[in-house]
């Protein structure tokens, strides 16, 4: 469990709580990086984590340290070896169900295990390019690699054992991002789960316009899915990193309030969305503005 504060003296505080908070992300991701290039032959990394643990941003700081070591990166998202969503769609159909985007099953292992094959081998890597708008494959990245490569492979799905299977007879590296800590503000517990809601609450409204309503409607197939096919396979990773950053409930907290006052009488998640704003209460704001540019929570307030 990590203590945060709710009450500063000034701006000037503030600005050096947070920049305290980011201080400690981002030594723990410079130890990772560290721990990559002392493998020389390590070519390939699993990035991967629960929904809203800062996966991408991460990527980007890694790439970052490893480029200013001479390592020639290159980020590929699981999420472009979806199947095309008209075929998901009709084995939902045949089976009854809906489809689950986060089931190992949607991903296209076979061109995952080319594109592993491929890197191993040298020369010229083919990745394809999912377009999520219209549910399709839409072609290839095309990388001509050679021994100073280095290929991240991140998302959700980084973790499930038939994508870490392709792995297993190369020299790969995995590393596991999630919020990892509680967070204890004057006595009041936030817990690890509860902030990454948050955090998805402001993430899915900005960028993927997605109403208050909807994110608390998914979180539980959401969170089903991590107990089931994430967590546990997460207990073999090489490194594993805490994207809490203790300042993050007082910059969130004007975000957060408009959106659970969407939340109506009538919802079944009315008493949910009352208790969080009763917790915020007297939680001193800290500005947006005070984030460092690179800050890894910029993921969620842009």
């Amino acid at each position: 469990m990590l203590k945060g504060r709710s009450v500063f003296i000034d701006d000037a505080d503030k600005l050096a709580y947070v920049l305290e908070c980011e201080r400690r992300f981002e030594s723990a991701v410079d130890e990772a990086v560290a721990g990559v290039l002392a493998r020389r032959d390590c070519r390939m990394i699993t990035l991967s984590g629960p929904s809203c643990s800062g996966k991408t941003t991460t990527a980007d700081k890694l790439v970052e340290d490893l480029t200013a070591a001479g390592r020639r990166v290159h980020v590929v998202s699981i999420d472009d070896y979806y199947f095309d969503r008209s075929q998901l769609l009709e084995v939902a159909r045949k089976n009854g169900d809906d489809v689950d985007f986060d089931s190992p099953s949607t991903i296209d292992i076979e061109e995952l295990r080319k594109t592993v094959e491929d890197i191993s081998d040298g020369g010229v890597v083919l990745v394809p390019r999912y377009d999520f708008k219209s549910g399709c494959r839409v072609g290839f990245r095309e990388y001509v690699t050679d021994e100073s490569d280095t290929f991240i492979f991140e998302g959700i799905q980084a973790i499930y054992p038939n994508v870490t299977a392709l792995l297993h007879e190369r020299d790969f590296a995995s590393i596991f991002i999630s919020v990892a800590n509680d967070l204890d503000i004057d006595g009041r517990l936030f817990s690890a789960n509860e902030i990454r809601f948050y955090r998805r609450l402001v993430r899915d409204y900005n960028f993927r316009n997605a109403s208050p309503e909807f994110t608390f409607n998914i979180w539980e197939s959401v969170r089903e899915n991590e107990e089931t096919n994430i967590l546990p396979n997460s207990l073999g990773c090489d490194v594993r990193l805490d994207s809490l950053l203790p300042y993050e409930i007082s910059m969130i907290k004007p975000y957060l309030l408009p959106l659970i006052a969407t939340i109506g009488a009538d919802s079944k998640y009315y008493d949910t969305a009352r208790r969080i704003r009763d917790r915020l209460d007297g939680i001193e704001v800290i500005s947006r503005e005070l984030m460092p540019e690179h800050s890894v929570y910029r993921e969620f307030l842009g």
